[in-house]
């Protein structure tokens, strides 16, 4: 589907309004503060919520898809110190973020811009951009595409990675992704510079509703209720691994 059929506000609209995403204005500040390069403790993100950390530490209980350290410190949470597919340099560190959307959303986020590369799943192609948080600077090739799928059971908000993230991509052109498209017939293709469009407006809603001190956890019990997420995560879609225990 294009979104000559689905407009980017009723995209970014479904999207937002989905339960999953409501949790995202909880990583809003995890972005920010990952994109210093270093590991993030609870003690900082309850600073940058203005809640108790005992608060905080109990709802990341329910977040299955954050990565920690051995000392307890969050080392992935959309933005990743460790290496996936999608490369996110930013004020000269290098990370990585979870998802082909996460690196149009995150230079809004950060305030700053940022270099991506990410390798077409079929082709191997590199997909190289340039991304600020207002513009989209750079892009090879011109033909590169980015894919969503947004699932009717996304109410659950334990693991955005798995139920949005994995299946969100940069293809090398839209030929690349016609088998793809074909196991998931309800997914979106978008061009770069649509998908852009789409993340500008999904940056902003999270942050006005993060203003709005609108921040929401899961209220369900998860399947596996931890401290700390495994540290393996292996791709829905394509079965690479893209995480390796630390």
């Amino acid at each position: 589907m294009s979104l000559s059929e689905t407009p980017v506000d009723s995209l970014a609209l479904a999207i937002a309004n989905s339960g999953f995403w409501e949790r995202m204005a909880y990583f809003l500040p995890f972005i920010r503060l990952l994109a210093g390069g270093a590991p993030v403790s609870r003690e900082q993100l309850a600073a940058g919520l203005g809640r108790p950390s005992e608060e905080v530490t109990e709802a990341l209980r329910q977040f299955e898809d954050i990565i920690y350290d051995e000392q307890g410190r969050v080392v992935s949470a959309g933005l990743s110190l460790l290496p996936t597919s999608h490369r996110f340099e930013v004020n000269g560190h290098v990370l990585f973020t979870w998802c082909a959307l996460d690196t149009l959303i995150f230079p809004v986020w950060t305030q700053h811009s940022a270099q991506i590369s990410s390798p077409c799943p079929v082709t191997g192609q590199l997909i190289h951009l340039t991304v600020t948080p207002e513009r989209l600077e750079h892009l090879d090739p011109p033909s590169g595409v980015l894919s969503l799928l947004i699932q009717d059971g996304l109410a659950t908000c334990c693991n955005i990675r798995e139920a949005f993230c994995s299946f969100s991509h940069f293809f090398a052109k839209r030929q690349a992704a016609s088998n793809w498209l074909s196991e998931y017939l309800d997914a979106h293709l978008l061009s770069i510079e649509e998908a852009f469009i789409l993340g500008q407006k999904l940056a902003r809603l999270t942050m006005q509703r993060f203003r709005g001190g609108k921040v929401s956890v899961c209220t369900r019990q998860c399947s596996h209720d931890r401290e700390a997420p495994p540290g393996t995560w292996r791709d829905a879609t394509l079965g690479n691994k893209q995480e390796e225990r630390l």
